[in-house]
C-alpha cells in the first residue's frame, strides 16, 4: 500500500464529471477531490444518478475520492445575514454536500471561505464559525470531517477551531493557494 498518494482537484482539470476518473488514472494519479457543482445547476453531485456514475468510474479505474469541495460558497457567502437568500443557499449547499459525502462515503467536506465567504470582520468570523459548527454537527454522526480553507492567520485559525469547538473541524491548507 502506498504511503503517499497524489491526486487532483476536479475543478482544476480540463475534464469534469465522472469521466475524470479515467483521466486521473491515465495521469498516473491516485485520486481526485470532487466539486459539488453550483446552485444554478442544483448541485449536480447531490443527484444519486450522478453519484453512482462517479462511483462506478472510480471503481473501474481504481481512483479514490478524497473529499467534496463546496466551491459555491465563494458566490453564496457564509458571512451573509441570517435569513438572506445568499445565506440560505450557503446553508443548503453545506447540507447537500454533507449528505453527498454520506452517500458516497467521502471522508471530508471542504468549505472554502473566499470571495463572498471571506472573513474580513469580527461579524464575518462569527457567521462563518456558526456555519462551520452547523456543518460539523451534520457530519459528525457519519464520521465525516469538515475542513475550512481560508485566508486567516495561524492565530485566527486556532481561535476558529476553539470557538467552533468541534473535533471534526480541520484546517485545509492548499500549498498552491497559501
Amino acid at each position: 500500500m502506498k504511503k503517499i498518494k497524489f491526486g487532483i482537484c476536479e475543478w482544476s482539470s480540463p475534464i469534469q464529471g465522472p469521466y475524470i476518473c479515467k483521466f486521473v488514472n491515465e495521469l498516473g494519479l491516485d485520486g481526485v477531490e470532487l466539486a459539488q457543482g453550483d446552485y444554478e445547476h442544483s448541485f449536480p453531485l447531490s443527484n444519486p444518478y450522478i453519484q453512482d456514475a462517479y462511483l462506478e468510474e472510480a471503481a473501474k479505474y481504481g481512483i479514490e475520492f478524497s473529499a467534496i469541495a463546496v466551491n459555491c460558497l465563494d458566490d453564496y457567502g457564509m458571512t451573509k445575514p441570517e435569513g438572506s437568500k445568499m445565506k440560505k443557499i450557503a446553508l443548503m449547499a453545506i447540507e447537500k454536500a454533507v449528505e453527498t459525502a454520506k452517500q458516497m462515503k467521502l471522508p471530508l467536506v471542504q468549505l472554502p471561505t473566499f470571495l463572498e465567504s471571506r472573513i474580513d470582520t469580527e461579524n464575518d468570523f462569527k457567521e462563518v464559525s456558526k456555519c462551520l459548527k452547523y456543518a460539523c454537527e451534520l457530519a459528525f454522526p457519519s464520521g465525516i470531517m469538515i475542513a475550512t480553507e481560508n485566508a486567516l492567520s495561524s492565530a485566527q485559525n486556532l481561535r476558529l477551531l476553539e470557538e467552533t469547538g468541534c473535533s471534526n473541524l480541520k484546517i485545509y491548507m492548499d500549498t498552491q493557494n497559501p
